[in-house]
């Protein structure tokens, strides 16, 4: 079955992603953990006594961060040619075919998405982790939900039949000579696809919700929240879910039907 076939293998995607894909599952190296292995590499060595802290960090940096908009809008306008970028490869390219193992997979534009959004985030961290940080914060939620409406909900095959599922009624309705929409395998495999990819999207923007706070001030924590845009993600699994229980219903009501008018 075709049908069962698509969902199990993007059920079986999204239950062993690899690990490689999500950027901000990579942690960076902690001080504590550099300090370590230079010591074990220098324990024949006499050690040095520790540094204090410089009291100038961030003195400097803190002159420019009025000026960091400049940043900000040049991120702001890269991600826009990103995003138009990626409509354009949907377009010329389509989703994974159905013929391949790629059927179903995750779209590869998203996670280009996000990791140029950890390279933003961490340069923006190394000039500031202020007010600059939030205002970044503001175009990553912009573009999260542009992503999930022009790559991922605006891709979903459009249907104009309804279904309200299984029911009694349903079941005794006569439908003879009635046409009843179905997807191809084309359209199947795209909607597993975007399945595949709101689950990665809705999984990587908690991840990059929580680096965010971690890279901020302290007392600015409150102000870094990504629910909306997880929201989104979710309605596109809610979306895409209920078009593939919708083409098991229009496969299913055929044998329904018969099975109505057997007299037992």
């Amino acid at each position: 079955n075709t049908y069962l076939f698509l969902v199990s293998s993007s059920q079986k995607k999204l239950e062993s992603p690899p690990p490689s894909t999500n950027p901000f599952l990579e942690d960076e190296p902690a001080p504590e953990l550099e300090e370590l292995a230079t010591e074990k590499g220098d324990l024949d060595q006499p050690k040095k006594p520790k540094a204090p802290d410089n009291p100038f960090h961030g003195i400097v940096s803190k002159c420019f961060e009025p000026h960091l908009y400049v940043y900000i809008e040049s991120q702001d306008k890269n991600l826009g040619e990103l995003i138009d970028r990626f409509v354009a490869d949907f377009k010329a390219q389509g989703p994974p075919k159905p013929n391949t193992d790629e059927g179903g997979a995750v779209l590869p534009s998203c996670a280009d998405l996000f990791v140029y959004y950890k390279k933003c985030m961490v340069q923006c961290s190394q000039l500031s982790t202020g007010e600059p940080m939030i205002a970044l914060t503001t175009i990553f939620q912009k573009y999260l939900r542009e992503y999930a409406w022009k790559i991922l909900s605006g891709n979903l095959p459009k249907t104009t039949s309804s279904s309200g599922g299984l029911t009694i009624s349903s079941l005794l309705k006569e439908k003879e000579g009635s046409e009843v929409a179905k997807f191809t395998l084309e359209e199947l495999c795209l909607i597993c696809s975007i399945l595949s990819t709101a689950e990665y999207c809705l999984a990587t923007t908690q991840q990059l919700e929580e680096k965010l706070k971690e890279k901020v001030d302290v007392s600015l924590i409150e102000r870094i929240n990504l629910t909306g845009e997880m929201d989104t993600f979710s309605t596109v699994i809610s979306s895409s879910i209920q078009l593939l229980v919708q083409d098991l219903d229009a496969a299913c009501d055929p044998a329904l039907t018969a099975m109505s008018k057997v007299r037992f």
